[in-house]
């Protein structure tokens, strides 16, 4: 009877086995991230807010743009003049952005290399997002306003990075557990390997 409760119990148990993140209540999966990753996939360097150059890890990197384009559209739908805007509408806006240019072709001159061309369009579109609140905000929407009164819960398997709710920002810097730290490397003493 115990063994029958216990198992019962388990399967009550709602488990994130599998989810890389978690974005407004979409859930997505690793496998999700792993489709949007190639072999080929290098890292991604950005400058961070303190001017130095940081290189993202390209599953982090996915997570972190899958995050912004969901993030964007949902800002977007809280533009008065834009709250009935489509995927479609936004798709269309990115095709004219690119002018003929392949999405591979477009993304590959911003310096991403080796992510397959389902990706691309995804960075492609958050680029587009942005660039439509920024003409947004350009034209007086206060977007910052906007952006604090959203309600987007975002959360994140802590092998991609973790997101501040606060600041609306992902780290791709996996956390150190409390229990490691890290310790520089010590010089062989003469004679030992």
């Amino acid at each position: 009877m115990a063994a029958v409760l216990a198992v019962a119990g388990l399967a009550a148990c709602k488990t994130n086995v599998g989810t890389a993140v978690v974005i407004d209540g979409h859930r997505v999966t690793e496998s999700d991230v792993n489709d949007y990753v190639t072999p080929a996939a290098q890292p991604v360097q950005e400058q961070s807010n303190t001017g130095s150059v940081i290189s993202i890890p390209p599953r982090s990197f996915v997570v972190s743009e899958l995050i912004n384009e969901q993030l964007g559209l949902d800002l977007v739908h809280h533009v008065p003049r834009f709250e009935k805007f489509t995927s479609t509408q936004l798709d269309a806006r990115m095709n004219a952005t690119l002018a003929g240019k392949t999405p591979t072709a477009e993304a590959e001159s911003l310096g991403l290399k080796g992510y397959p061309e389902s990706f691309y369009r995804i960075v492609l579109r958050v680029r587009e997002l942005g660039n439509l609140l920024q003409q947004q905000a350009q034209a007086g929407t206060d977007i910052n306003k906007i952006l604090t009164s959203l309600d987007f819960p975002v959360s994140v398997n802590p092998r991609y990075g973790s997101w501040n709710k606060k600041k609306f920002s992902f780290d791709s810097a996996p956390p150190v557990p409390s229990f490691l730290s890290v310790v520089p490397q010590q010089q062989a003493l003469p004679g030992t390997k």
